[in-house]
């Protein structure tokens, strides 16, 4: 259970009263070969967001892919398409087709449907671990300076916009900034992330699953956390901080209940203050987000055992932005400095229109 600390709320990984990403993972199967159901309650809607977190539809995908293939096949590559907004009022369905089953490598096509209608799809690759013998090896050092949180977290440092709610299925602790005199293209943005509790068993209802593969999805599942605002922030935009958008998020849950209406409140005061430390000294504050969206995800697993319930090290950096969409690159390191994976990410980023003022001349 969390625990008081110096007058503030800490948090361990090992005792953590919340609802566990295993059950965020856990898939029911249908009644027809290869097609499972992610149930509605573990659907996770941002307070800010049009729609569910795309992580939950990427690591259900991919839990639904891993269970059609042996446990001695392990994803190295999975590319996602967004490609209408889901919600938490229905059931996410996930169609499997066996795409191919070779010797070496297997793929599968997962297609996720809410009321019928597709909001999801990606190509899941698989691989047997290559024999032994020589091989070409190597990969991005981990950065040296910024040292992993400790095990018990004040939950003041975490990411305030994943400490609104109670049942979030993993902890993310921003590192400092890059100064805001290196160019965009340049700049560098870092967290810490794990998986809160312990990640002890295998994937529910699949027989032949190790829980290593619960420890994958569980990094799929992460790979989303700030991924496309890399784009913004690079530039020192706002988006938490700016009027109009408070005024659209109290509107968006006027209706809901007085619950949802508090955590709004607290959101935009608690996501407000990280986001102005951020643009104290920025030179594009005065640029407002409009409107966001993930278009494509691509991730390239490099590890086939790690532990998603220990601190990760995500570094992210935006190598391209124009014609209202970003790109955004994403490198993932265990504690021991391991790469784990590499991601490729691609949205809408639309800045918000300033109205002209209005002459007062007559015509």
């Amino acid at each position: 259970m969390p625990t008081k600390n110096a007058g503030s709320q800490s948090l361990s990984a090992h005792e953590v009263n919340v609802t566990p990403i295993v059950d965020v993972l856990t898939l029911v199967p249908g009644q027809e070969r290869d097609v499972y159901h992610g149930l509605k309650a573990q659907l996770w809607t941002p307070i800010w967001a049009r729609g569910i977190y795309g992580g939950t539809l990427m690591s259900q995908a991919l839990v639904a892919a891993m269970q059609t293939v042996p446990q001695d096949l392990n994803v190295h590559s999975m590319h996602c398409f967004f490609d209408h907004a889901a919600d938490d009022k229905d059931d996410i369905v996930y169609h499997v087709e066996r795409t191919s089953d070779g010797r070496s490598f297997a793929a599968r096509m997962v297609r996720a449907s809410q009321r019928a209608k597709t909001v999801f799809h990606c190509r899941v690759n698989f691989m047997r671990k290559s024999r032994t013998g020589d091989k070409l090896v190597h990969s991005s050092p981990m950065p040296e300076n910024d040292r992993p949180p400790p095990d018990v977290v004040i939950i003041d440092s975490i990411t305030q916009a994943g400490n609104t709610s109670e049942s979030r299925p993993c902890d993310c602790v921003r590192c400092p900034l890059d100064p805001p005199s290196i160019a965009p293209h340049d700049r560098k943005l870092r967290h810490w992330m794990r998986a809160r509790g312990v990640i002890k068993e295998a994937l529910r209802g699949d027989a032949q699953s190790s829980a290593q593969r619960l420890h994958t999805a569980s990094l799929a599942f992460m790979t989303d956390l700030y991924f496309i605002s890399t784009v913004y922030r690079a530039h020192g935009a706002r988006r938490f901080t700016s009027t109009a958008f408070a005024h659209s998020l109290s509107e968006t849950v006027a209706s809901g209940s007085q619950e949802r209406l508090d955590a709004a409140q607290q959101f935009i005061r608690l996501a407000g203050q990280e986001e102005r430390s951020e643009l104290s000294d920025s030179r594009g504050a005065d640029r407002e987000i409009g409107m966001m969206a993930t278009l494509n995800h691509a991730i390239f697993f490099h590890c086939t055992e790690f532990r998603a319930d220990e601190w990760m090290l995500a570094e992210m950096d935006t190598p391209w932005a124009g014609e209202e969409r970003g790109l955004t690159m994403q490198r993932i390191w265990g504690m021991d400095g391991q790469l784990l994976a590499t991601c490729v990410q691609e949205g809408v980023v639309r800045l918000r229109q300033r109205r002209p003022a209005r002459s007062s001349k007559m015509a």
